[in-house]
């Protein structure tokens, strides 16, 4: 390595630890809170620990507490600022999202840092027509916005921006709870993604936004791979993480449609963990308003078993390959055969053809 080099790693080091210190609250600590003196007074014995009392975390939706750090991906146009909005909305109003039950409302910060401002205004319009009214504030902060009223626009790669969200955040914390970030390529404009180091200031702030109690989401793009795009350090900190990727048999012409799958979940058990599938749609009988609509992953699997089985997989492949029951097989059979899907000898008719005849199956079956 380099001197040079080694200089800016001193340097990334160095601003590190000053984060860290801002905004874990290390900066309030007495002159004689050296690390020697904090070991000999602040271990926690098992029982000192167990025998501890706790403030319980208000559950804001489902798995999503005060203070969690989660991050949801997807490929790009997939619809991942419907679902956050979605999200938010549901948050403020005290509403449900798919598994996620409702919990207690509390006000919410959209940080938009991409989409014009008409678009967001008429997504917005459209997405609370018929919701009930909120229980708590639902708050926009856009980056055009901030550029037509003449003022600098976020990058969270500046000390002072990160400085700003922590304090407001704090001094707000009794109206806003949630801060969700849409998203990571625009807030952070001509970040190394691949480098870890850059992103460690960012870490440290998030980590101190947890230590307030507030619950941050954090909206990104998903790279070639598919998976989240740049350092998979970026998880380490975070709570959850959330793929959202395109189902079996879909159609540009279905919208935002997708599947939305954990692939990170500290402390999700049960239904709340279940994949699901999201959707955005008109409503039937008034197409300015927007409704989105969940259903557990049964179908899409369905989706999948029917696009094997008309390119010709055996059954007792599928089954093994999908570890799913071989009289289950056969019923998704025997009903697409009915919904005129697949012929009697697997191949597809026409309109199966049409539906699923394009459906990626690569990572299921290789010929």
């Amino acid at each position: 390595m380099s001197a040079e080099d080694e200089n800016i790693r001193e340097k990334v080091n160095a601003r590190c630890e000053e984060e860290k210190e801002k905004y874990s609250g290390a900066s309030e600590s007495s002159p004689g809170s050296t690390p020697l003196n904090i070991l000999r007074s602040c271990l926690l014995s098992e029982d000192n620990l167990l025998n501890l009392s706790l403030p319980e975390r208000p559950v804001h939706l489902g798995p999503w507490k005060a203070g969690n750090l989660g991050m949801i991906y997807g490929p790009r146009g997939i619809g991942k600022t419907f679902l956050c909005l979605a999200f938010g909305l549901s948050i403020s109003r005290g509403l449900s999202l798919g598994p996620w039950d409702a919990g207690t409302p509390t006000g919410v910060i959209y940080v938009d840092a991409e989409m014009p401002l008409d678009q967001e205004q008429s997504r917005l319009r459209r997405m609370v027509k018929g919701l009930p009214p909120p229980q708590a504030p639902f708050a926009i902060l856009s980056n055009e916005h901030l550029h037509l009223s003449g003022k600098p626009t976020i990058n969270l790669q500046e000390e002072a921006w990160r400085q700003g969200f922590a304090e407001f955040m704090k001094e707000s914390k009794s109206t806003y709870g949630v801060l969700i970030l849409d998203n990571l390529s625009s807030l952070m404009p001509g970040c190394k993604e691949n480098d870890k180091e850059s992103w460690d200031a960012v870490n440290a702030w998030l980590i101190g936004l947890r230590f307030l109690g507030i619950l941050v989401v954090v909206i990104h793009h998903a790279g070639k791979s598919g998976d989240q795009r740049g350092t998979s350090g970026r998880e380490d900190a975070l709570d959850m993480v959330i793929k959202l990727t395109r189902p079996a048999g879909h159609s540009p012409d279905q919208g935002a449609r997708f599947d939305v799958t954990f692939t990170k979940a500290r402390g999700v058990t049960g239904t709340a963990a279940v994949p699901f599938q999201f959707q955005v749609t008109e409503h039937p009988a008034d197409p300015e308003r927007l409704v989105w609509m969940t259903e557990t992953m049964k179908g899409s699997s369905r989706d999948i078993i029917i696009a094997m089985l008309g390119a010709g997989i055996p059954q007792k492949d599928i089954s093994a390959i999908l570890e799913k029951d071989p009289a289950y097989i056969s019923r998704v059979k025997a009903k697409a055969i009915r919904d005129g899907f697949l012929k009697k000898g697997n191949d597809f008719t026409g309109k199966g053809k049409e539906k699923y005849g394009n459906v990626d199956l690569s990572q299921y079956w290789s010929c």
